[in-house]
C-alpha cells in the first residue's frame, strides 16, 4: 500500500517540462551508445525509489534488442541494490557487473550530486559467449558514464553529467 501511495505522489524528474531538451539529448546518447559495436546493446535508467525504468535506448544493438521489461523482474529481486552498489566499484564510479550465461549487466549507482538515487544499467546480449565480451563491455560502460574524448580530442559529455541536468 505504501508503495502505491508513494508512486502516486512521486514526481518523476524526467517528466518536468523544463528538462525536455536535456531528456532529448540523453535519449539520443542512450540510442547512440546502444547502436555502436561496443558490447553494449541497451542502456537504461532505473530509479530505485519508484522501482521503475524511466528511460532506455530504443534502437537495436549489434547483438539484437534486449527487452528491458525482461530485466525488470531481475532488478526487482535486488531490493536494496543501491546500498550494495554504493560500496562497490573503483574511483568515483560505484558499479557492479553481473556476467550471466547469455548476457552481461553492469549497474552504476549515482547518488552524489543527485536529489535521489539513480542506477544506470548497461546490457550486453551475447548468446552463449558473454564471457569473451566482458572486458570490452565494462571498459565501454565506464567510458560512456564518465565521458571521453573522441578521436579528434573533442570532449564528449558522459551520461552521469547529462543526468545532473535532469535531476
Amino acid at each position: 500500500m505504501y508503495s502505491l501511495i508513494k508512486n502516486f505522489f512521486y514526481k518523476d524528474p524526467f517528466e518536468k517540462e523544463k528538462n525536455q531538451m536535456s531528456r532529448q539529448v540523453l535519449q539520443a546518447t542512450l540510442n547512440a551508445v546502444a547502436s555502436k559495436d561496443n558490447k553494449i546493446d541497451n542502456v537504461f535508467i532505473f530509479i530505485p525509489q519508484t522501482g521503475s525504468i524511466t528511460m532506455h535506448s530504443k534502437v537495436s544493438g549489434f547483438a539484437g534488442q534486449p527487452k528491458i521489461e525482461s530485466f525488470m523482474g531481475w532488478m526487482n529481486r535486488l531490493s536494496g541494490i543501491e546500498n550494495a552498489l554504493s560500496q562497490t566499484g573503483y574511483g568515483d564510479l560505484n558499479y557492479a557487473t553481473f556476467p550471466m550465461k547469455d548476457a552481461i549487466i553492469t549497474l552504476f549507482f549515482l547518488n552524489e550530486g543527485f536529489a535521489e538515487d539513480i542506477i544506470v544499467g548497461f546490457v550486453c546480449e551475447q548468446t552463449g559467449n558473454a564471457e569473451t565480451a566482458l572486458g570490452e563491455h565494462v571498459y565501454n560502460a565506464k567510458k560512456f558514464m564518465d565521458g571521453y574524448r573522441d578521436r579528434g580530442g573533442k570532449p564528449i559529455e558522459g551520461i552521469k553529467d547529462m543526468l545532473k541536468n535532469i535531476f
